[in-house]
């Protein structure tokens, strides 16, 4: 059984290398659609900017597993994530037993939680030329990296 360790490894650093290109950047939201609607956040509160950039806003994914999102008209919203298969996970901070999955496993939110809720669920994930592209069946993340190095990785290859 040499193939097993031989699978084992290319999944294991596909992986973490995917890991790496999410969390060694600050992302830069460059578009966001819901049904196809390009929307506009506008996070409240403390907003990090990067000197010399026209980014108005950003998300960015942390080691220890936590993702800060822009808010819309609210302050940024933080969430987990979590790369399961080919795909990104994006659940609540808190684990709640209001949390129910459709049969496609993405997150339905609860009616009375908040508006930003609408980043949690599946999203396929591509990183490639210094952009960041998530997509679930109604939503869509788009994001460059806020500092000029290339970066690259499809998870979808």
């Amino acid at each position: 059984m040499i193939i097993s360790p031989i699978v084992w490894s290319i999944a294991y650093f596909t992986e973490t290398s995917t890991i790496t290109l999410l969390t060694q950047s600050n992302w830069c939201l460059t578009k966001i659609y819901y049904n196809k609607i390009e929307l506009t956040p506008n996070t409240t509160g403390l907003k990090m900017t990067m000197r010399g950039s026209d980014c108005k806003e950003t998300f960015k994914f942390y080691n220890n597993g936590l993702v800060s999102f822009p808010g819309f008209n609210t302050p940024s919203y933080e969430a987990i994530w979590e790369i399961k298969d080919d795909s990104i996970f994006i659940t609540e901070k808190e684990i709640s037993k209001n949390i129910s999955f459709d049969k496609n496993l993405n997150v339905v939110p609860n009616i009375r939680k908040n508006e930003a809720s609408f980043y949690l669920r599946k999203y396929s994930l591509v990183i490639k030329n210094n952009t960041i592209k998530m997509q679930s069946d109604s939503l869509l993340i788009v994001g460059k990296v806020i500092f000029n190095y290339s970066i690259s990785h499809d998870r979808n290859d």
